[in-house]
């Protein structure tokens, strides 16, 4: 049997189906939008070994990319990367680093 479009798209890395599990159960679990993006983060960082990583939204309202939760980021850099890329960093606002699980 040939491959379909969905077949294809599945990954072939039980790691990553065992993150993709992981991050299903996150989302299941909480309707808070701000607890769940660090548990995934966190989860994403663990699995893949990241060094560094953010989780960016677009209010699409304003246009602005905000940051919502990093991971190995200093506020210089989260600040830097965001006028890289158009987004806005509000000052005073606290860098939401995941340090440890939530």
């Amino acid at each position: 049997m040939a491959p379909t479009a969905a077949t294809k798209s599945i990954p072939e890395n039980p790691n990553q189906v065992s993150l993709l599990f992981e991050v299903s159960q996150i989302l299941d679990k909480t309707f808070d939008l701000k607890q769940v993006i660090v548990s995934v983060l966190y989860h994403v960082a663990s699995n893949l070994a990241l060094v560094r990583g953010s989780i960016t939204l677009l209010n699409r309202q304003s246009g602005e990319i905000s940051i919502e939760s990093s991971y190995g980021l200093t506020g210089r850099a989260e600040a830097r990367a965001l006028q890289a890329g158009r987004g806005h960093h509000r000052p005073g606002r606290p860098n939401r680093r995941t340090r440890h699980h939530p």
